[in-house]
């Protein structure tokens, strides 16, 4: 994971994954916490209706310092 755009990607992939369905970004807010080189992605489902699902998502470190803290809102696609 080198770039924002690579977390919202996986914040896509893994919302898609959870909804069982295509999904279309609504909107997201990435903040930018840290200096460095990213090594891992984070991303987790914060809640999901029959239409919208809310996740977050972080870039870390090798060493586990937060990069960038994301989150995001999808419209689940049906």
């Amino acid at each position: 994971m080198s770039t924002a755009a690579d977390l919202i990607a996986a914040l896509d992939a893994e919302t898609a994954r959870a909804a069982g369905a295509p999904t279309a970004l609504l909107s997201v807010t990435l903040d930018v916490v840290g200096e460095g080189q990213p090594a891992q992605t984070r991303v987790a489902i914060v809640r999901a209706t029959k239409s919208l699902v809310f996740s977050e998502a972080e870039a870390l470190t090798a060493d586990g310092a937060r990069l960038i803290a994301a989150s995001a809102v999808h419209k689940i696609a049906r």
